[in-house]
């Protein structure tokens, strides 16, 4: 499978479908390829489908989708590519801000410090035009104008994209897509507490809540997975399999009630954060057993959470 293809399947949840309808006003769109999500009033997808016709907004896919540098006196680079996947051509301006992340867990761009990495940041193309099923190729590079702090400095390139049809009856999009570029410097110190992980029931889905708190000096992650299971079929924490929970998974064993990948957001150091995993809830009532498997800041966070459904 192509590049292409694969990009595209990988921005399907990018997509957003809006009215062809006179009287809509024009609104912007914030995106963030890392798995970041950035402050905006719309989410991410956005289905606003009618039967009168949509008009989609251009399709672009990114390369990787955020960076992780070793920083020092010496510059360092790298470069990103974006892809054009519509039939016209897009038209792009960059430009790097720095940022941390709301109380939910959003980008929030924020003013710089002398620290910051994106006052480091020299990139070229600033603007430019990709044709139709084209790339283009954004290299920017890292020159610390002051010896770097160790830990964690951290920059965004935004990407941005205005059309304009000139029709009364056409919505006007703009479009920001964000790649996160993280600077470490030594010694860096990735470390987190789980103060608690909490199960509550909704309605129609459950909600996993793990607290964590960054204690080290650049941000940490989750890595893991959950699997909900009756809790008279439970096989013990020890004797749970790691599943493939991928969009092409094979069906769930039938003593298992769901599987999934636990929350990969970022906590920053200084931190603490509530990180939210949504879990289809089960449709028979009783008491269920949740089984967490994962490491935080390369600590293991193993642990069983017992729930009853009524």
């Amino acid at each position: 499978m192509s590049t292409l293809n694969l990009l595209r399947r990988s921005l399907r949840r990018y997509i957003v479908r809006v009215n062809q309808l006179s009287g809509l006003a024009p609104f912007r769109l914030v995106l963030c390829a890392s798995g970041l999500l950035l402050s905006t009033a719309l989410s991410a997808e956005v289905a606003l489908d009618t039967t009168r016709g949509a008009l989609p907004p251009p399709q672009i896919a990114v390369s990787p989708s955020r960076f992780t540098l070793e920083i020092g006196s010496k510059p360092v680079g790298a470069a990103i590519r974006l892809f054009n996947l519509s039939d016209k051509p897009i038209a792009l301006t960059a430009s790097i801000a720095h940022f941390d992340l709301d109380d939910s867990n959003k980008v929030r761009v924020i003013a710089p410090t002398p620290q910051s990495l994106d006052q480091w940041v020299l990139f070229n193309p600033a603007s430019f035009t990709i044709q139709p099923r084209e790339q283009q190729v954004v290299r920017f590079s890292v020159r610390p104008k002051a010896r770097p702090e160790p830990g964690e400095h951290r920059a965004i390139m935004f990407f941005e994209n205005v059309m304009d049809s000139g029709s009364e009856t056409t919505v006007n999009v703009s479009f920001q897509l964000g790649v996160v570029i993280y600077g470490m410097s030594a010694p860096v110190e990735s470390t987190a507490v789980l103060h608690e992980a909490a199960l509550a029931a909704e309605p129609g889905r459950l909600k996993l809540s793990l607290d964590v708190e960054g204690t080290g000096n650049a941000h940490v992650r989750v890595a893991g997975q959950f699997s909900l299971w009756p809790a008279e079929k439970f096989p013990g924490l020890d004797d749970v399999p790691d599943f493939d929970v991928g969009p092409r998974a094979p069906e769930l064993p039938g003593n298992v009630a769901a599987a999934g990948l636990l929350s990969t957001a970022p906590v920053l150091a200084g931190t603490r954060r509530s990180l939210p995993t949504f879990i289809p809830r089960p449709p028979e009532p009783g008491r269920y057993l949740l089984a967490l498997k994962g490491t935080l800041g390369g600590v293991r966070i193993d642990r069983v959470i017992p729930i009853t459904l009524q």
